[in-house]
């Protein structure tokens, strides 16, 4: 996971400095047609630049935050079921994924409960 996290952000990354790179040589060719106030769009458009990457930082850092909580609680509730405690509970609250992986645990831990029971 920490692989595919590392992935995704490089290419976050990567785009938005290609990004820069295509509006830069762009306003450099215009900049050779018209006058100096060209520099004043390249730094409009610079501060629209920053202002969405920054946004979307910190978009991707909350996003970050809610997996890490939703996959921290199944790692507990997974170590939880291995120490037999076939009662413990488990909440995600954020990723319908996560939901499901939980309904399937349950149906897991029913099955185990019924077959450590019998024994």
């Amino acid at each position: 996971m920490l692989k595919l996290d590392q992935t995704i952000t490089v290419k976050i990354i990567f785009s938005f400095i290609a990004l820069f790179l295509f509006l830069s040589f762009f306003i450099a060719y215009i900049s050779t047609y018209f006058s100096a106030s060209i520099y004043v769009l390249a730094l409009a458009i610079l501060a629209g630049f920053i202002t969405v990457w920054g946004l979307i930082l910190y978009l991707v850092k909350k996003k970050d935050e809610k997996v890490n909580n939703d996959v921290q609680e199944l790692l507990s509730y997974l170590q939880k079921i291995s120490d037999k405690n076939y009662g413990a509970v488990i909440k995600t609250k954020h990723f319908s994924e996560f939901l499901q992986i939980e309904l399937l645990l349950k149906n897991i831990i029913k099955r185990l409960h019924k077959k450590d029971h019998k024994k």
